[in-house]
């Protein structure tokens, strides 16, 4: 991979994030409401690329990347381990392509089931590498759920989409039992996550559950950029207590927690990729 490692101070160089942080651009505080969710993901976004997709035969990753907005080989600043650096988009986008994977394949089975899979494209992906005999992705916006059916299609891929909702548990039943279910930046779209999200899927009897997922009680607030990360999870109102959440489940008795890994690679700087990995007991 082509980085480039930066310090902090030319961030802002890069990315318009730092001086939102710092109130030297405007940003209204955003409440991730349905109808929010919704306005930005199914219309807007996963909308135009459904659009996009319906007059394609075949598409590459760089296809769908500048379907979103984003040109390949512009770069961009990502995060390691709390360490900045840059490289073109695709590249980025591969690194976190990786780190699924070499998470993933330790614990897989027959059955994937990505849940809030937007599109379905990293879905299909792991599904590519590790070859489960069933593929399912649960996904909120009606448009991501024909994106994916049209992308597993051409890649003459069975896989299932459905409709799925962290605040109604009864959307989980279509879950395959005994899978490995994963997340991918979709539980940061949920505020404040459910019990019943949690006490829903341990009924499906994963065999693992992995959440790639930004950890907003983990950021360090004795740091910078901890700080800076915590505000910008406040100002668009992301997720906080996932981490919480599953150490209640686990003092329950309930879940064995694996692993927990906190900031570990970020395609945005300040809202960097954690790791949780967990079983029920």
């Amino acid at each position: 991979m082509s980085a480039t490692h930066i310090p902090l101070n030319e961030l802002p160089r890069y990315s318009r994030w730092p001086a939102i942080l710092l109130g030297e651009k405007p940003f209204p505080t955003r409440q991730r409401t349905r109808d929010e969710v919704l306005r930005e993901y199914d219309r807007e976004k996963w909308g135009v690329v459904l659009t996009w997709l319906r007059a394609q035969s075949r598409v590459s990753m760089e296809d769908l990347l500048r379907a979103q907005g984003m040109e390949p080989e512009r770069i961009i600043a990502y995060a390691r381990d709390n360490q900045f650096f840059t490289a073109p988009a695709r590249e980025v986008m591969v690194a976190y392509e990786n780190l699924l994977f070499e998470k993933l394949r330790p614990h897989a089975t027959g059955a994937l089931a990505e849940l809030g899979c937007g599109l379905g494209d990293k879905l299909l992906r792991m599904a590519e590498l590790l070859k489960p005999k069933t593929v399912f992705g649960g996904e909120f916006t009606m448009s991501g759920v024909e994106c994916g059916r049209f992308l597993a299609k051409m890649s003459s891929i069975n896989a299932q989409f459905k409709h799925f909702d962290y605040n109604n548990p009864a959307t989980l039943e279509a879950v395959p039992k005994h899978a490995m279910v994963f997340t991918s930046h979709s539980i940061e779209q949920i505020p404040n996550l459910p019990e019943t999200f949690i006490a829903g899927l341990i009924r499906r009897a994963p065999r693992a559950v992995l959440h790639f997922e930004p950890d907003y009680e983990g950021h360090d607030a004795n740091s910078l950029t901890g700080l800076m990360q915590r505000r910008y999870a406040e100002l668009n109102d992301y997720n906080r207590n996932l981490w919480g959440l599953l150490k209640t489940f686990e003092t329950k008795g309930q879940i064995r927690i694996l692993e927990h890994s906190t900031d570990v690679f970020g395609i945005n700087p300040f809202n960097s990729t954690s790791i949780f990995i967990w079983q029920p007991i």
